[in-house]
């Protein structure tokens, strides 16, 4: 009868994590490459009670003509955004071998570590990753990562889903609706929002890159930028959406800056790397996994 009980005890534990959350719709909205003027954009919502997430190369941080420096990218932090790594110089991970993805993906999160920020997730530069990219980011100490593909979008995949699923099916393959486009007005825009409210709640993380008119495919001009956060805010104050920074939505906290000495980063719950969820999610299969093994040792 204990023995039952207790196997009860873990299938319910499991039953109960395993479970989808509740429907509402989680919307991140997401700046890549920290090009000039996304500065602007930053204000632009932090006035609006928005915090977003940039994804910066830590690289072009250090002067590159047209991106913004460290000074820029710490005032965005200031604003309360969250700054995180996109790789040193925006390489294509798909193509490196794994020493040259290390270098990339480790020492990108550490420019980010060693002057105070958390760089808790990592944008993969172009969407794409190899087959080793998602164990070193992990190594490395990221909880989680974004693509740039894999939800329905203008112009992409029109039999894709409206949204992530809450947690994600891969953490370190997060799927998005296809990045902004010059082409791409306020409906097309909103339209990532509504289609996943309307769909039954989930994650949409909107990505953007450069903030200017005309000056490129992936170009999002203010104003166009300023009428959407101004549409989204009425939302979140209506309670049908919720704003988040990447980092937040994976529910992790700051990870460690040293690993302890008899663990790497991001290999756990104690190293910080896999809070909230994730980690609730792999004790869950621990204690179905246990309980499971004891009983069949005795019988």
């Amino acid at each position: 009868m204990g023995q039952l009980g207790a196997s009860g005890g873990a299938l319910a534990i499991w039953a109960a994590l395993a479970a989808p959350a509740r429907a509402e719709t989680i919307v991140t909205l997401t700046f890549d490459d920290g090009t000039e003027g996304q500065d602007a954009a930053g204000a632009v919502l932090a006035a609006r009670g928005l915090r977003a997430t940039f994804f910066v190369n830590s690289g072009r941080a250090n002067g590159e003509s047209g991106y913004l420096g460290w000074p820029a990218v710490a005032a965005l932090s200031a604003e309360g955004h969250e700054v995180s790594g996109h790789t040193i110089t925006h390489a294509d991970l798909s193509v490196l071998d794994a020493a040259s993805e290390r270098h990339e993906i480790c020492d990108d999160r550490a420019a980010f570590v060693s002057r105070g920020y958390a760089a808790r997730v990592l944008a993969y530069p172009y969407g794409r990753y190899g087959t080793d990219t998602a164990a070193i980011a992990q190594e490395c100490g990221y909880i989680g990562a974004r693509t740039s593909s894999g939800l329905r979008s203008v112009g992409g995949c029109f039999a894709c889903d409206v949204a992530e699923t809450i947690p994600p099916f891969d953490v370190y393959a997060i799927r998005t609706p296809g990045s902004i486009r010059d082409v791409d007005g306020l409906d097309v825009i909103e339209g990532y929002v509504t289609q996943a409210e309307s769909g039954g709640g989930g994650w949409v993380t909107i990505t953007f890159h450069r903030i200017c008119d005309g000056c490129g495919t992936l170009s999002t001009p203010l104003p166009t930028l300023t009428a959407f956060a101004d549409w989204l805010a009425e939302r979140v104050a209506a309670g049908t959406v919720v704003v988040k920074p990447f980092g937040d939505v994976l529910g992790g906290p700051e990870p460690a800056r040293e690993p302890p000495p008899d663990r790497p980063a991001g290999s756990g719950c104690a190293s910080g790397a896999g809070a909230g969820w994730i980690c609730a999610l792999a004790m869950g299969l621990l204690v179905v996994r246990v309980l499971g093994r004891s009983r069949k040792e005795r019988t």
